[in-house]
């Protein structure tokens, strides 16, 4: 049985509401047994005591699947390599003891780095959703810039060009907003 909650607010659209389709096929998500992915990416300006989102998007399984089948094997291998060198699994799952899970424990640290988001100038957020509700297995989960940025030095040069694809396809904004994207 998986541990499910409503989809908190930090994954509804930046503008309110739910994401509620698919940015690849533009299937509907919010059906009961629909699994779709969440993602969105935040910059932070403790100073100011604001965020604000850089982009946001869900995908469902079908189109996650198929964008991660583009990706190159070299890159698949090192990513999971790194993730399981680095990522504490056991604490993950202690996280739904005693058989619940408190959102803000999820999210509050870096799965990789263990350091606190509060303290990351940019992080990504991750969910996995079915319907309207939020799923708690590995995910959901933050990941900081620093992180990010680990990751992104482990893609091989065919897995950049999708992604970038990818990005230029579904995300615009200035300049500035463009070339942070293609970094992440």
């Amino acid at each position: 049985m998986r541990y499910t909650s409503p989809i908190p607010k930090v994954f509804h659209k930046s503008d309110g509401g739910l994401l509620c389709a698919c940015i690849m096929c533009n299937k509907s998500l919010l059906q009961p047994a629909m699994d779709y992915l969440i993602e969105k990416t935040v910059r932070s300006f403790p100073e100011y005591k604001k965020t604000e989102v850089i982009f946001e998007y869900a995908m469902c399984l079908v189109c996650a699947e198929a964008m991660r089948n583009e990706l190159s094997a070299e890159s698949k291998q090192r990513i999971e390599n790194y993730f399981r060198e680095n990522v504490d699994f056991a604490k993950r799952q202690s996280l739904l003891q005693p058989r619940r899970a408190i959102f803000s424990h999820w999210i509050k640290e870096c799965l990789v780095t263990g350091e606190s988001i509060k303290n990351s100038k940019e992080y990504s957020l991750y969910g996995h959703a079915c319907g309207k509700k939020l799923i708690y297995d590995l995910f959901p989960y933050a990941i900081s810039g620093k992180a990010m940025e680990e990751v992104n030095e482990l893609l091989s040069e065919k897995t950049r060009e999708v992604l970038d694809d990818f990005i230029g396809k579904h995300f615009s904004g200035p300049p500035e907003v463009a070339e942070l994207l293609k970094r992440r």
